[in-house]
């Protein structure tokens, strides 16, 4: 048994997803600690405020620069690795550009129209901030390519306790919601930028597989015109995928703020920050390791269903249980931990427990379509998921009129969604 352990822990993919889930566990260890003081210093109305302004950055920064940087791992060669990352970058400053403009001129109508007047001039914060999340997003996808997770795990938790420590501070001199806006972009960049920093210090050594690729000097136009029709099947079926996904999963924070308040959309923000812990600290970490494996074993014309069915397996393993107590003692935990004014958070947790859990699990299945060239099947499904998400929304707040009621279909319109991305990963042709 011993032996057998040790060769387990021995195993690079052991080790990396050890690395990463450590500066991820470690972040999140940070974030758990500090909750009970910051959730006591900001209330639920000004995490309300930052769930707003969340939900919109999480559902346009993912298509910032049309997915291409997801993309970045796949080339054998680092030199049209290195072109991905240029093309993502370009694209998403132009994104920046443009949608600054929008803004400038139509905030009144935005705030108006999404019903998110609550957090006003923050809006003028969004463009950066999706940015900021490409350039983080597009140093992530290097750093893996290069099999330097140790790196992301160290800046994860240094970013962490930056943040969570300038909450606090700041939280005891003010504490609106525009404090917790400005230091979640912040975060957005300090990731961004260290990651670049540490890239730029080593380009001439062997592991940031840049010394051949002639780094000061940019790809051209044409080149990266090349890649991008070459990889056309990211923003032609991946992006759509990733905005339709994203504005379903973002439409709850907003529809509960527009229908209950900011406070109703601070005790789902918190309900979802702490169900998504074990994603961040586990799964994601996963799913980053295991993205590469995959790409390398398709390429290989390798097997890959024993892989996906193994990661699903262990997955199930170690989240049923924690997941299991949320469900059972959800609002009693919430009032013990964070304060009796999130007993009501821990009744959203109650349901989102089941859709977290459900994610959990499916991201090795998730990260396997794009390897195995089923990003259109993955649009299909979006869109028939997130008309059955609007419905549930439109159900729960016009029919039933109610914030758990609405968390719960949509939760549960999220289960299913999950099961079957498991199925069509698993039902797919495993070898290119």
């Amino acid at each position: 048994m011993r032996i057998t352990i040790i060769a387990l822990f021995n195993k690079p993919f052991v080790r990396n997803v050890i690395a990463v889930a450590t500066g991820t566990a470690l972040a999140q260890f940070i974030a758990i600690i500090l909750s009970p003081i910051i959730t006591r210093l900001y209330g639920p109305e000004s995490f309300g405020v930052l769930g707003i302004f969340s939900g919109i950055i999480h559902i346009f920064a993912p298509i910032f620069a049309l997915t291409y940087p997801i993309a970045i791992v796949l080339p054998k060669g680092d030199i049209e690795a290195k072109g991905i990352a240029s093309l993502s970058l370009l694209i998403s400053l132009i994104s920046g550009l443009l949608s600054s403009i929008v803004v400038f001129f139509l905030k009144e109508e935005i705030l108006s129209w999404l019903k998110i007047s609550s957090i006003g001039n923050l809006i003028y914060l969004a463009p950066i901030s999706c940015v900021l999340w490409t350039l983080k997003d597009v140093m992530n996808q290097w750093f893996i390519r290069c099999g330097r997770f140790k790196v992301i795990a160290i800046i994860t938790f240094v970013n962490a306790i930056i943040v969570n420590f300038l909450m606090i501070v700041w939280g005891f001199f003010s504490s609106s919601g525009s404090n917790l806006v400005l230091l979640t972009v912040l975060s957005y960049g300090i990731h961004g930028i260290s990651l670049a920093f540490l890239l730029l210090q080593g380009r001439n050594e062997p592991w940031c597989k840049l010394s051949e690729v002639h780094f000061e000097n940019s790809p051209n136009l044409q080149y990266l015109l090349i890649l991008a029709k070459k990889y056309f099947d990211f923003p032609f079926y991946r992006t759509p995928q990733t905005l339709i996904n994203r504005i379903s999963q973002g439409i709850p924070v907003l529809a509960l703020g527009a229908f209950w308040g900011a406070s109703s959309a601070g005790f789902y923000t918190l309900g979802l920050k702490v169900l998504g812990i074990p994603s961040l600290l586990i799964s994601k970490s996963v799913g980053d390791v295991l993205y590469p494996r995959l790409a390398q074993a398709v390429e290989n014309k390798e097997e890959i269903r024993k892989m996906i069915v193994k990661s699903i397996l262990t997955l199930v393993v170690i989240g049923f249980v924690p997941y299991l107590v949320i469900v059972f003692w959800g609002p009693q935990l919430f009032s013990i931990f964070f304060g009796k004014d999130w007993f009501d958070a821990g009744r959203y947790a109650q349901w989102l427990a089941l859709w977290q859990f459900s994610s959990f699990v499916s991201m090795p299945s998730l990260i396997s379509l794009p390897v195995l060239k089923k990003q259109g099947i993955l649009l299909i499904h979006e869109i028939f998921i997130t008309l059955l998400r609007l419905s549930s929304i439109l159900l729960g707040g016009f029919y039933f009129q109610n914030g758990v009621i609405t968390v719960a279909l949509f939760s549960v319109i999220g289960l299913i969604a999950n099961v079957l991305v498991v199925f069509y990963s698993l039902a797919s042709k495993m070898k290119a």
